[in-house]
């Protein structure tokens, strides 16, 4: 199973216990007229499992404030796609939300 990776300043149940230090992954897609769609998201596929990687290796468990970049190039029948992918990896803890009421 993948490490959260969100856009957002937290994980929904978990508490950022530490910061670990900013992560970067990156994937690339090159393609032609048809395709474009699915090239695109092997793109973004690869620059998020380079940026879980980095964040493991780091000891993190999450990454969180991530920032995407697309950058592509080429003419019609020889284009390439580059995602780029920027965030902060954290060590969590999962928080106690019983959601009980003390009456």
């Amino acid at each position: 199973m993948g490490i959260p990776i969100t856009t957002g300043s937290s994980v929904p149940g978990q508490e950022i216990e530490e910061i670990v230090g900013l992560v970067f992954g990156a994937g690339n897609a090159a393609f032609g007229l048809k395709g474009t769609a699915s090239k695109a998201g092997t793109a973004l596929n690869k620059a998020e499992e380079n940026l879980a990687e980095e964040a493991r290796v780091l000891g993190a468990n999450a990454v969180v404030n991530v920032t995407m970049s697309l950058d592509g190039s080429g003419s019609a029948l020889n284009r390439s796609q580059t995602v780029t992918l920027l965030g902060t990896a954290v060590r969590t803890k999962k928080t106690n939300s019983s959601g009980g009421s003390n009456v």
